[in-house]
């Protein structure tokens, strides 16, 4: 348990020091990440797919409604929710249901091997080579496919026991990477920052007619959340001259937000 203005890395690094992680790995985005922007962002890294997101993980929160009201929901150990699952309803809400003060969160012991291994391939060949091995008994834990000067290069983290990964390596082939120089390339890929996250073409917002994709992350996330009580940020509305299409009409609330 800890209170959301806790910097996320104040809490991985005591976690570490215990052999526990958080095994979806949160973005940061830089120094200034909490503990409560990461529940409230809902954002998970590369290992999403097999462990989960935050929202599988957080087991309790208290928050602060637009009354003013305190209040708690869920607990601090598994197994503990009768009724509504209302702590996870956070997860993702940028705060719009209310304001954290304190999350409760379940984490999970370091895995003792680890191993990236590196295949060169084709898109398409990827996705067939990926469908392939998740019917395996093997322990997958994070995958990325990039394009380096025209060569596709497929990217496999393996998480487990010891002789789990050395199975597996043995079995998938590739090129075995030493965990030390892989570690910045998962980093990147955890804080979104590879060249594929920063050359999206397109502002995702299907449903109405937006302008050209913002600069800063958090109003691109904005957009793909909808109405989730975010403004744009000075330099977007500078260069969108008007308030994004998703967002309420000022002078409106929205969950403990206010537009002004």
């Amino acid at each position: 348990t800890a209170r959301a203005g806790t910097p996320l890395s104040d809490l991985e690094a005591v976690l570490a020091e215990k052999g526990q992680c958080l095994p979806f790995e949160p973005p940061h985005f830089g120094p200034g990440a909490t503990v409560g922007g990461m529940v409230a962002a809902g954002l998970s890294g590369p290992a999403r797919a097999s462990v989960g997101a935050v929202r599988d993980y957080l087991l309790g929160v208290v928050l602060i409604n637009g009354r003013a009201e305190l209040l708690t929901f869920g607990g601090q150990v598994m197994k503990n929710v009768a009724g509504y699952d209302v702590s996870r309803l956070m997860a993702g809400a940028w705060g719009t249901l209310g304001l954290l003060t304190e999350v409760s969160l379940k984490v999970l012991p370091v895995a003792p091997a680890e191993a990236t291994l590196r295949f060169e391939c084709n898109q398409a060949d990827a996705l067939r080579k990926l469908h392939a091995w998740g019917g395996q008994p093997l322990p997958l834990n994070a995958s990325c496919w990039v394009e380096d000067a025209g060569v596709g290069q497929l990217y496999v983290r393996l998480r487990g026991a010891v002789a789990a990964v050395d199975a597996a390596c043995k079995s998938m082939g590739g090129t075995r990477l030493d965990n030390a120089t892989a570690a910045p390339d998962w980093r990147a890929c955890r804080e979104q920052t590879l060249p594929s996250a920063r050359s999206s073409p397109t502002w995702p917002c299907g449903a109405c007619r937006c302008p050209p994709r913002p600069p800063c992350w958090r109003c691109r996330v904005a957009c793909r959340r909808w109405s989730n009580g975010m403004v744009p940020c000075a330099g977007c509305r500078r260069r969108l001259r008007t308030v994004m299409c998703c967002a309420k009409q000022p002078g409106q609330w929205v969950g403990v937000l206010h537009y002004s």
